[in-house]
């Protein structure tokens, strides 16, 4: 996803003072945090899955959305529960 696609969809939902952690991506460089009322912070999942000079991670939002896709799997009876 391109920085400008990606700020489209962000920016009307944050409010000031929102933070976002996002994996670090090549496309996302030129997201600049003086433009922006929200914080955004990344990590490279290249070099390491928490980024040490701020603590940021993404893996509350990786689980989240394991949860959620395993949800989506027994609504469309894809998995079976035992």
């Amino acid at each position: 996803m391109a920085a400008s696609t990606f700020l489209i969809i962000i920016k009307p939902v944050c409010l000031p003072g929102n933070v976002i952690h996002s994996v670090k991506l090549r496309s996302y460089t030129r997201i600049n945090n003086s433009n922006l009322r929200f914080s955004y912070f990344t990590v490279n999942h290249s070099e390491t899955f928490v980024n040490h000079h701020t603590g940021v991670h993404t893996q509350n939002i990786e689980s989240v959305w394991n949860k959620y896709n395993y949800v989506l799997k027994i609504y469309k009876g894809i998995v079976v529960l035992r």
